[in-house]
């Protein structure tokens, strides 16, 4: 009886170490998983921002606000999180994506310098202002001439949008866009799509399965 019980015991902690070692081996896939389709969610946002940025540029311009679409330009997440995906994409499909990321890199770089160009074309706009103001106050004996003459003065400044840009700024801006190319079109973005589903998992899973056991 002792016998039996004893080997009872250790057969029921058997299938138990089994049983435990399954699940936590089907938890570590499905967090593998659930990663995965975040990060193609993720990647496949930034790639559709990012591509969207683009067509505004290359239709209406910087204009006035190049830190507007410094955000939509992502630089590390797919360096960050790919090798989730080493075995998911061919080499090609890989390098295409980093190529993207690249291309993100340099039209951000582009639109950074503007930007500092901006911001010193602004500092130099104050600093005219204020030396306007100077030479209001020492050319204006009466005090209602100084002030009449220094608002016209202050909204003619202020309300002037122009600023300057020097053409390299803009002429490295629109090369980046002529060599930048989309992702989402091709079939490698098709494919980011569909791993942003849990869907794609469990057919791709089911596919293995069948292989395995023909």
């Amino acid at each position: 009886m002792n016998s039996f019980l004893t080997i009872g015991g250790g057969w029921f902690a058997g299938i138990a170490t089994l049983v435990t070692a399954f699940a936590a081996y089907w938890i570590y896939k499905k967090q593998k998983i659930d990663k995965k389709i975040s990060l193609a969610r993720l990647i496949l946002n930034e790639v559709r921002a990012a591509e969207e940025s683009v067509e505004r540029l290359a239709k209406f311009g910087v204009g006035e606000n190049p830190e507007y679409f410094g955000p939509n330009f992502p630089t590390n997440t797919w360096m960050k999180g790919g090798h989730f995906f080493a075995d998911d994409f061919s080499q090609d499909e890989t390098r295409q994506i980093f190529d993207f990321y690249g291309q993100c890199i340099l039209v951000k770089d582009a639109l950074d310098k503007i930007q500092v160009l901006k911001d010193i074309a602004y500092q130099g706009k104050a600093e005219a202002f204020q030396r306007k103001l100077v030479d209001l106050a020492e050319s204006k004996d009466v005090d209602t001439e100084y002030v009449k003459s220094r608002d016209k003065v202050y909204k003619r400044i202020n309300d002037e949008n122009h600023w300057f840009m020097a053409s390299w700024a803009t002429n490295q801006l629109q090369n980046e866009l002529k060599a930048f190319h989309k992702i989402s079109i091709t079939p490698c973005g098709s494919k980011l799509l569909e791993m942003s589903s849990g869907e794609y998992w469990i057919l791709r899973r089911r596919i293995w399965r069948r292989l395995k056991l023909s």
